[in-house]
C-alpha cells in the first residue's frame, strides 16, 4: 500500500510536467493544490506555481505563492533567492520573510544570496517585534556579505531595544567604519550617528550623546530630529541655557511645519527651572494658543476614523490632493522607508490584479489573492498610522493640562516666596528673567560672525543660536533634575 502511494505522489505532476502552455500549467497545479490527500504535495505545487508566475511577469501573484510553499517548515525550496528579489522589487518583503522566519535554516549555496535573505527575514521579525528572533537571523549574515554593514546596524536597533544599550555600541561603530569603508552614502552614516547619540543619551552619557547629535549637518533630513533631541540631551544634563538655545530654532517659521510640541514644553520646563516664570508663563501661552486649534482639528479628523481610513488619507497628504488630518502630523512620513515600500506595494499589487489576461480562466482567483494581500497591508500600515495618531492626540491633550498644572506649580513656588518674605522682610525677584542676549560680541569664536538676537528669524541663523544666562532661582528653591 505504501509503494502504491509513493507511486500515486510521484504522478502528481505529470500534467503539469507535459504541459507547455501557462493555463494548463496552472489548470495541473491547481488540480494538485485542490486535492487534500496530495497535502505532502503543497508545497512543492505552490513552489512551481510560483515560478510559473515569475516567468510570466507576475511578480505579485509569484511571491505570495511562495510564501505559502515557504510555510512548509520543511527545508524550504530554492526559489528563496528569487523570491526575496522579487518581494525587493515589489516592495512587500514581509509576505515571503515572514514564512521563512519558521525555518532554522537555508539551503542556500550562495554564501552572499544566503546573507541577505537572513538580513531581510531579521528585518521583518524586527518590524513585529519579535527580537530574539531578529537577532537569531542576524547571527546568519556573514562578516563579508555586502549586507553586513546594514546587519550591524540592526542588530544594534534591536539590542538597544533589548535595554542592551552598552552592547548596541559596538555594532554600531562596526557599521559606520564599514558604511564608509564600502561607499554607502551619507544618508546611512547620518543614520547611524543618530543611533549612536541615542545610544549614549540612554546610558546617561550626555557629552557623548552631544557630540555625536552635533555632527549631523543642517542638510540631513535628520538634522531637526537630532537637534531636538540634542536640546533634551542638554536638559537631562541640567544645562538649561544650552537647551533653550538650541529650542530657539523650532520657535523659527523655518521649522514650524514640523510636530514638535515637546520642543516647545521642553523650553518652557527649562525656564521654569531657572525660575525664570514670567517667561516661562509666556510660553505656556504661546503653545495652547498655538496647539489648542490642532487638537480640536485632529480630534475630528480622528472621530470615526479606522485604519483603512487613516492609510488612505496619508496617501492623500503625501500625494498633495486633500486631507484631513493636520498635516504637521504626518509629514514625517514623506521620507519614510516603511511608508514608501508599503504604497508601492499596494500600487503594484492593484495594477497587477487587473492584468492578468496571460492565466486566462485563473484570473479572478489570482486578482483574488493580490487584492486581498494589498488590503492586508493597507490595515497593517493603516493601523500603525491610526495607532501613532491617537497616540499624539493623547499626549497633546496631556501637554495642555499639563500646563494649567504648571501654573499652579508657580504660584505655589511664588506663595512660599510671599511666606519667606513676611520671615525676613526681603522678598528676592524671581521674575527679573535675565535672560541675556542670546548670542554674546565679546565671546566670539574664531570664524565665527556673531549677533544679538532682536525677535527676527533669518535661515542662516537657524540652528546656531546660543543663550548666555543664569538661574534666577534663590539658593533655597534650586531646582535639581528629577529631584
Amino acid at each position: 500500500m505504501i509503494a502504491l502511494l509513493s507511486l500515486a505522489f510521484a504522478g502528481s505532476f505529470d500534467d503539469f510536467d507535459s504541459a507547455t502552455a501557462t493555463e494548463p500549467k496552472l489548470d495541473a497545479l491547481f488540480a494538485v493544490l485542490d486535492d487534500e490527500s496530495l497535502a505532502t504535495d503543497h508545497p512543492l505545487a505552490w513552489s512551481k506555481l510560483g515560478q510559473v508566475f515569475a516567468d510570466e511577469g507576475l511578480e505579485g501573484a509569484a511571491i505570495i505563492a511562495w510564501s505559502h510553499a515557504f510555510e512548509s517548515t520543511d527545508t524550504p525550496p530554492d526559489a528563496a533567492v528569487q523570491a526575496i528579489e522579487l518581494a525587493d522589487e515589489v516592495g512587500d518583503a514581509a509576505v515571503v520573510a515572514g514564512p521563512l522566519a519558521a525555518h532554522d535554516s537555508l539551503s542556500i549555496k550562495d554564501g552572499d544570496a544566503r546573507s541577505h535573505v537572513a538580513y531581510v527575514v531579521a528585518r521583518d521579525q524586527l518590524r513585529r517585534d519579535n527580537l530574539g528572533p531578529s537577532i537569531h537571523w542576524l547571527k546568519k549574515v556573514d562578516g563579508e556579505s555586502p549586507d553586513f554593514a546594514d546587519a550591524e546596524a540592526l542588530r544594534a536597533v534591536v539590542l538597544a531595544n533589548q535595554g542592551k544599550n552598552e552592547a548596541a555600541l559596538v555594532p554600531l561603530q562596526t557599521a559606520r567604519a564599514l558604511g564608509v569603508s564600502k561607499h554607502k552614502g551619507e544618508r546611512f552614516d547620518q543614520k547611524i550617528v543618530m543611533n549612536l547619540a541615542r545610544v549614549y543619551y540612554a546610558t546617561d552619557n550626555w557629552g557623548q550623546s552631544i557630540y555625536h547629535y552635533k555632527q549631523i549637518p543642517r542638510s540631513s533630513e535628520y538634522w531637526a530630529e537630532a537637534h531636538f533631541e540634542q536640546a533634551w540631551a542638554n536638559f537631562r544634563g541640567a544645562n538649561m541655557p544650552g537647551t533653550i538655545g538650541l529650542l530657539l530654532s523650532h520657535s523659527s517659521p523655518f521649522l514650524e511645519d514640523l510636530w514638535y510640541p515637546e520642543a516647545d514644553m521642553l523650553r518652557a520646563q527649562a525656564l521654569f527651572m531657572m525660575c525664570k516664570f514670567g517667561t516661562a508663563v509666556e510660553e505656556m501661552n504661546r503653545f495652547q494658543e498655538r496647539y489648542t486649534p490642532i487638537q480640536e482639528k485632529l480630534d475630528a479628523a480622528l472621530s470615526g476614523m479606522d485604519e483603512e481610513a487613516a492609510y488612505t488619507d496619508l496617501g492623500h497628504y503625501l500625494d498633495q490632493s486633500g486631507w484631513s488630518t493636520p498635516g504637521i502630523l504626518l509629514r514625517k512620513y514623506r521620507t519614510e522607508d516603511r511608508i514608501a515600500e508599503s504604497r508601492q506595494a499596494v500600487a503594484h499589487y492593484r495594477a497587477e490584479a487587473d492584468e492578468l489576461e496571460s492565466i486566462g480562466k485563473h484570473a479572478d482567483k489570482v486578482g483574488a489573492w493580490l487584492d486581498s494581500r494589498a488590503d492586508a497591508i493597507v490595515q497593517v500600515e493603516g493601523a500603525r498610522i491610526l495607532s501613532r495618531l491617537q497616540t499624539q492626540r493623547d499626549e497633546l491633550s496631556q501637554m495642555l493640562t499639563d500646563l494649567e498644572l504648571a501654573r499652579i506649580d508657580i504660584l505655589q513656588l511664588e506663595s512660599r516666596l510671599y511666606e519667606q518674605a513676611a520671615a525676613t522682610g526681603v522678598l528676592q525677584d524671581v521674575k527679573a528673567d535675565r535672560i541675556g542676549k542670546l548670542r554674546n560680541l565679546k565671546k566670539s569664536k574664531k570664524g565665527y560672525q556673531v549677533w544679538p538676537f532682536e525677535g527676527e528669524y533669518w535661515a542662516d541663523e537657524v540652528g546656531w543660536y546660543e543663550v548666555h544666562t543664569r538661574s534666577d532661582c534663590p539658593e533655597n528653591l534650586a531646582r535639581k533634575i528629577g529631584g
